[in-house]
């Protein structure tokens, strides 16, 4: 009788051992990936809270102030790249340092967002009165000619964050305004998912809304989807 070999598995000892490796990973992968979701969700709503603080800094600053008769000493909100010191904001000719936010969020792509941990941040500034919002733009400030969007500047301005790549980087979509508070949806209408599908100006509001003039839906928004204060 042959005897077993002492330096090594037989076949089926290494079937067994990947059969094992396998049920482990089937365990742990989706928990991971649960993990990550919620670390990243939980960065979101961190980055939008953190930008409202930014954003009445930079207000109360007075770094903007394009009221056509002249400076009126009302400030108003800014886009990202204002805000990070990344490009010169109106009436400036040079950005303005140290800057108010992270400037992670001063880099902006051919869509209009920022993007950190896994998700997309899009900043929206009212239009002319009757307008529409309007969305950052790389290398572009919040110029304005319209005396009516100045004016609706020194008051109101959006954000959205949602996912980079739903059910992987994310799954719920966050919105923060004016008024500081977070509001999440699950996106159970309308599924926002990296630059495919983004947040519209007026997307979390409550319907009838334009230009940013109404209040975040608690409840069913413009985009069909139910909004509620986040977590």
């Amino acid at each position: 009788m042959r005897k077993r070999s002492e330096g090594g598995f037989t076949l089926i000892e290494l079937m067994i051992v990947i059969a094992i490796i396998a049920i482990i990973a089937a365990i742990a992968i989706p928990s991971l990936l649960r993990s990550r979701i919620a670390a990243n969700e939980v960065a979101a709503i961190g980055a939008l809270r953190s930008l409202m603080s930014a954003q009445e800094e930079f207000r109360m600053a007075d770094i903007i102030d394009q009221d056509p008769g002249g400076a009126d000493g009302a400030g108003e909100y800014g886009f990202f790249q204002e805000l990070c010191g990344s490009i010169a904001p109106p009436g400036h000719v040079a950005p303005i340092l140290p800057e108010f936010f992270d400037p992670v969020f001063g880099v902006i792509n051919v869509q209009g967002c920022a993007s950190k941990t896994g998700y997309y941040f899009q900043v929206w500034l009212p239009g002319p009165d009757g307008g529409p919002a309007v969305a950052e733009a790389p290398a572009t400030n919040s110029a304005t000619a319209s005396p009516g969007a100045v004016n609706s500047r020194e008051n109101r301005w959006t954000a959205y964050a949602w996912p980079m790549d739903y059910d992987s980087t994310g799954r719920r979509a966050f919105v923060m305004n004016h008024s500081g508070n977070v509001f999440a949806t699950a996106a159970t209408v309308l599924t926002y998912d990296g630059t495919g599908t983004m947040p519209g100006a007026n997307a979390a509001y409550v319907v009838g809304t334009v230009n940013l003039s109404g209040a975040l839906a608690n409840g069913v928004a413009v985009d069909g989807n139910t909004w509620h204060p986040a977590d």
